[in-house]
């Protein structure tokens, strides 16, 4: 009987109290109460944006090439009063495409830090035939110009957003390159001159971004974003190498590879006013017939609108 009465009296404290815990009163730990790791604790400070889009952009000084040509059509032709017929068109702007992966840190509950990389890739072709009539065969002057330009772009910069909109600024250090390919072409019935040049160089710049988002909501995480953007990138020197191949129907041919740096200048080769051009070439050009002459630089400015996920 002693030992039912124990038994009896053992249940009903673990009845009471529970098995083996702590007194009445108290609290077990839990997720509660237990240490936050890093991850964790960042948690929600953070997001991530991805974002592809389509810019129209100026070429720059790219374009003194092709103005230089017309320029040098018009004083070839000027002494003789007559106007050449040309067909096609050298373009000024293109289109570039912009890919940008960013991510944001929270500041406040508007303000963020935000850095991230963008590459850009986008070229122009363009040509143009001039047709000269000297009371004879007709004197043909045809050109063909293609650009590609591409660049690497890490940045940084700040954001401000309230409800759906959202405004931000960033620079960064553009990492460019360049591939241009010129072929001319002039014959007159019974002559032919054709030349052919491949210039490949790069150069380094800064960037700068400055643009407007809205948000719309996707999910409880994920939003749609869509971006207006203003986008600047400058480069003050591009070095690299040039191939030049030329031959005539008389026979002569002439092939060059030069190593070297793209100088900007102005020329005046038959005296009748100056217009600008540039070159790859292996030292600066000099002469009575070129003056300000500087190494090129370029400088891309575009619109651009882009679409993305932030998450």
């Amino acid at each position: 009987m002693k030992t039912i009465r124990i038994t009896a009296a053992v249940l009903v404290m673990i009845s009471v109290f529970g098995p083996a815990g702590p007194a009445a009163g108290t609290e077990s730990p839990s997720a509660k109460t237990a240490v936050k790791t890093p991850v964790e604790a960042s948690r929600g400070k953070f997001d991530f944006e991805v974002a592809v889009g389509l810019g129209l952009t100026d070429s720059g000084a790219l374009y003194d090439r092709a103005s230089g040509i017309d320029s040098l059509m018009d004083q070839y032709v000027s002494n003789y009063a007559i106007d050449p017929v040309s067909s096609g068109e050298f373009k000024k702007n293109f289109l570039l495409l912009p890919l940008q992966a960013t991510v944001h840190y929270r500041l406040s509950r508007s303000w963020f830090i935000k850095g991230g990389l963008e590459f850009g890739t986008g070229g122009i072709g363009s040509e143009k035939t001039f047709s000269v009539d000297w009371e004879g065969p007709v004197e043909v002057h045809a050109h063909d110009l293609s650009t590609k330009i591409s660049y690497l772009m890490p940045y940084v910069g700040v954001e401000t957003r309230f409800s759906a909109f959202g405004f931000y600024g960033a620079a960064g250090l553009g990492f460019l390159s360049l591939s241009d390919t010129s072929s001319t072409r002039i014959e007159d019935g019974s002559y032919a001159y054709t030349r052919d040049d491949e210039i490949h160089a790069t150069g380094v710049g800064p960037g700068l971004l400055l643009g407007g988002k809205y948000r719309i909501r996707l999910g409880r995480k994920t939003d749609m974003v869509v971006k207006l953007e203003l986008a600047y990138i400058t480069c003050g020197s591009l070095k690299g190498d040039r191939k030049t191949e030329a031959r005539d129907t008389m026979g002569a041919t002439f092939n060059e590879s030069v190593d070297g740096t793209i100088y900007g200048f102005e020329t005046d080769p038959y005296g009748l006013g100056w217009y600008r051009t540039w070159e790859l070439l292996a030292v600066p050009p000099s002469g009575g017939d070129v003056r300000d002459v500087g190494e090129i630089r370029l400088a891309l400015s575009s619109v651009r609108l882009l679409v993305g996920i932030a998450f």
